[in-house]
């Protein structure tokens, strides 16, 4: 994996310059320009330790896929909580109603 790129991007999107990225991850500009132009890699800590340093979260996704579509949740999870919660009272509504369908079929 080519970690400079990503180092780039860290640094463009904080704002920061490699010298304050240093200062605040504690690893010298020089390590962290190595890493940049990869001439040396991090380990995975220190990445994950030089990205938090610049603001940023690691989200890793390395799993075994299980056949879940997961598209309704990720469409779910663009909504806003307002939205969510209209959604959850529609869903509501219609499990009242499938409910009370159910037992006056039932009472008959």
């Amino acid at each position: 994996m080519h970690w400079g790129a990503l180092i780039t991007r860290a640094l463009d999107e904080s704002g920061l310059t490699i010298a304050q990225l240093a200062a605040k991850s504690g690893f010298s500009a020089e390590t962290i320009s190595e890493w940049e132009y990869a001439h040396e890699s991090p380990t995975l800590d220190e990445f994950e330790r030089l990205m938090r340093a610049a603001g940023m979260r690691i989200s890793w996704a390395i799993e075994r896929d299980d056949g879940i579509d997961v598209s309704q949740i990720e469409e779910s999870l663009r909504l806003t909580p307002d939205e969510r919660l209209e959604r959850l009272r529609i869903a509501a509504e219609f499990a009242l109603e499938l409910r009370e369908g159910v037992a006056k079929y039932r009472s008959r």
